[in-house]
């Protein structure tokens, strides 16, 4: 909606999941961000035995998860509002 490119929306996305957050990851003062991408937050929902690596349950990467889709769709609508009105 915000972008309204199929395209350019995976564009973006797909680098954002599979390059990124394994960048920020790495990085000594940004690992502890990088837990809360929605592909790392996402993860931990079906672990049985948690990640020592990341305090995050399945609880709590639900939420993270739900905050990322609560924020694209208040983005969306906003734009929508926008463009469209």
């Amino acid at each position: 909606m915000m972008l309204r490119s199929t395209v350019l929306a995976l564009g973006i996305l797909v680098p954002l999941f599979f390059i990124v957050s394994d960048v920020l990851a790495n990085l000594p003062g940004v690992g502890s961000v990088a837990r809360y991408l929605p592909n790392v937050a996402g993860a931990q929902i079906p672990r049985v035995v948690p990640d020592d690596r990341i305090d995050m349950g399945a609880a709590g990467g639900l939420v993270v998860l739900l905050v990322w889709t609560a924020a694209a769709l208040c983005g969306g609508l906003v734009t929508l509002c926008r463009r469209d009105a």
